[in-house]
């Protein structure tokens, strides 16, 4: 697990370059705190930060193959050994036993098809001299990041946004990307290619793209998409498809073992951590179990973390959730780079800090939801069905009615939150609803907040776009499986595997999704719908899969998800930041009138890092807000 960077440049600028590339390097040390290594040559910069975790000896990067192939590389090949064999057998020889070697060698022995036979998260860059061209490639779904910018001066990429703003070029006319921003407004993270800049880029999951180092030409091709298990044959819905299900989770825990350094559990006390650690079979001797503790009850799961770490026969550590100060918010914006508000990013950095004095490496659970219908917007989906039977004069009513009367109670995700929520997306279209479910600000209100010059300048731009694009790659498919393939290229990547990326990599851990093994994501999207959810049960298969396995009050108890009191955090942050000149005065939230916790979240992160903006903008430095 590393941090990547690199560019292209003209040969004579060579010392400028070096110097260039040690800034962008250093902007990442979190990334890798245990070494670093660079290569220049004709024209062609490459830098690499080090997190050991196999190998720790050797494995250095860049690395260069007898081919003259240079590979920097972030993340990690869960099969290398099974790929190391079989490129022995075709002749390979191999100095290290690290996965990098692995990798370097099927893409000299492969090329570009080595993709599809790798199991793992990566993102990286490979100079091919040979064929004269770079390759950027990034895993299937997008667990590891890689920005690029274009310009005249060719190619430059990084593992995180802040390695690009050390280079003079990309600074050089950086403009904020008013559609980004709107993104973020409707749904509290950036959606798709986009970056918070316009001149710079990220790759998309099950990306790869070449640029030709004579010409110029910058080519992308997406070499996996979800959309071919989705619409391949149904698997038959019975014990045999269970008992799959759970082979394929084993083997995934199993292959996310492998490790040099201590490996650990974020278990919440929810199913599907709870499922991951019930998994860990004979190895979990020695993995430590880590869970958040919150002194608000209705976010607290502390308890049953403890259930399921007596049932299994493993010691737990509970980290306690305190508010972060304003210097550890500003942080944690600007490990984030972009405005990005999910109020899981707080605990997630918290327990990764703590758990990075037990570990190096930590599973978690995270993609079940989005493979098994796990979430509350999916029931929302359902129960729409119904309402859409009602007249619409009486749901309107009875939204006015609720509006009026409803109070907010400012708990976890309170059921007066998600009524009021339900009955505002409940008359709109289908696909629109399941977009609206998961919005902070909805139209209306981003048209009352925002000024005239801002909504202007998006010349009718609509987050929804992304949302409905996702939805037509599956025009027979059922409304579940367009939901969870939309899930799939929208949430999942640009919020869930964004904030674990940046929380757990800004503590230099490395953090692993056995759910997203993509084995495993392709066998769930061929499953049909009653084995994912149904008018009472929602992950079903993995319920019965772990029946003999955890305590039936893990198994049956709701969902309640990995959220932070946030309101504590920004109850003071009721209007939008002035000084930004995007937003109309006078807009105000009423709290007393609605949970206002996302929305005055969202914000206050944007507050911290439009300032972080404008003291870069002051100092060329991208750094965490001066005196806080």
């Amino acid at each position: 697990m590393c941090g990547i960077c690199g560019f292209t440049f003209a040969p004579q600028q060579s010392e400028a370059s070096r110097e260039q590339l040690g800034l962008m390097l250093a902007s990442m040390t979190h990334r890798g705190p245990d070494g670093q290594g660079t290569f220049l040559v004709g024209g062609v910069a490459l830098g690499h930060r080090r997190l050991a975790i196999i190998d720790l000896s050797t494995g250095d990067q860049p690395m260069t193959g007898p081919s003259g192939a240079t590979l920097v590389f972030n993340g990690e090949i869960y099969n290398y050994r099974e790929l190391r064999r079989e490129l022995e057998a075709k002749g390979s020889r191999f100095k290290t036993s690290s996965d990098t070697e692995v990798l370097l060698a099927a893409y000299e022995e492969w090329g570009e098809a080595c993709l599809h036979r790798l199991a793992g998260m990566f993102a990286f860059a490979i100079h091919d001299p040979a064929r004269g061209r770079i390759v950027l490639a990034r895993d299937r779904l997008g667990k590891k990041p890689l920005y690029y910018n274009l310009g005249r001066e060719g190619v430059a990429f990084s593992s995180e946004l802040k390695g690009l703003l050390a280079l003079p070029r990309v600074r050089q006319g950086l403009e904020i990307d008013l559609q980004a921003v709107s993104d973020y407004l409707s749904l509290g993270y950036i959606l798709g290619a986009k970056s918070v800049f316009s001149s710079i880029r990220k790759l998309l999951p099950g990306y790869m793209a070449t640029f030709d180092l004579k010409c110029g030409d910058f080519t992308l091709h997406r070499w996996w998409d979800a959309s071919q298990a989705f619409m391949a044959p149904k698997l038959p819905w019975n014990m045999q498809t269970v008992e799959r299900f759970e082979e394929l989770l084993r083997d995934a825990v199993s292959l996310r073992l492998r490790s040099d350094v201590p490996v650990g559990v974020f278990l919440s006390g929810g199913l599907d951590s709870s499922s991951v650690t019930a998994c860990l079979g004979e190895a979990g001797a020695d993995v430590r179990l880590i869970c958040a503790r919150f002194e608000q009850d209705s976010f607290d799961e502390s308890t049953y973390a403890r259930e399921v770490a007596r049932h299994l026969g493993f010691g737990l550590t509970c980290v306690d959730q305190p508010h972060p100060a304003a210097a550890e918010l500003s942080r944690l914006v600007w490990h984030l780079d972009e405005p990005f508000c999910d109020t899981s990013i707080i605990p997630t950095w918290q327990i990764s800090k703590a758990a990075r004095q037990l570990a190096t490496v930590i599973l978690g659970g995270d993609g079940a939801d989005e493979l098994l219908a796990g979430y509350v917007t999916h029931r929302a989906d359902r129960l729409k069905k119904l309402v859409d039977y009602a007249p619409r004069v009486v749901l309107g009513l009875i939204r006015e009615l609720a509006v009026a009367l409803v109070r907010p109670s400012y708990k976890k995700v309170s059921w007066d939150y998600k009524l009021l929520q339900f009955l505002k997306g409940a008359a709109q279209p289908a696909r629109h609803a399941h977009y609206f479910w998961r919005t902070i600000f909805d139209d209306a209100e981003k048209t009352s907040m925002l000024s005239p010059e801002f909504t202007a300048s998006l010349d009718g731009y609509d987050p929804y776009w992304s949302f409905d694009r996702a939805f037509d790659a599956l025009p027979n498919a059922s409304f579940l499986d367009q939901s969870l393939y939309v899930d799939m290229n929208t949430w999942l990547p640009d919020d869930i595997l964004v904030k674990c990326d940046r929380m757990s990599m800004g503590n230099s851990l490395e953090l692993r999704s056995p759910f997203l093994d993509h084995r495993l994501v392709e066998f769930c999207a061929r499953l049909p719908g009653a084995a994912k959810m149904n008018w009472h049960d929602q992950k079903v298969v993995l319920k019965r899969a772990m029946t003999s396995h955890l305590p039936e009050s893990i198994i049956s108890r709701p969902k309640k998800g990995f959220n932070f009191p946030a309101y504590c955090i920004s109850s003071s942050t009721v209007a939008p930041p002035r000084e930004t000149g995007f937003f109309r005065e006078g807009f105000r939230l009423d709290p007393m009138r609605e949970d206002v916790t996302y929305k005055s979240f969202n914000l206050h992160i944007f507050s911290i890092w439009y300032s972080i903006y404008e003291q870069f903008r002051s100092t060329g430095r991208w750094e965490p807000l001066s005196g806080t």
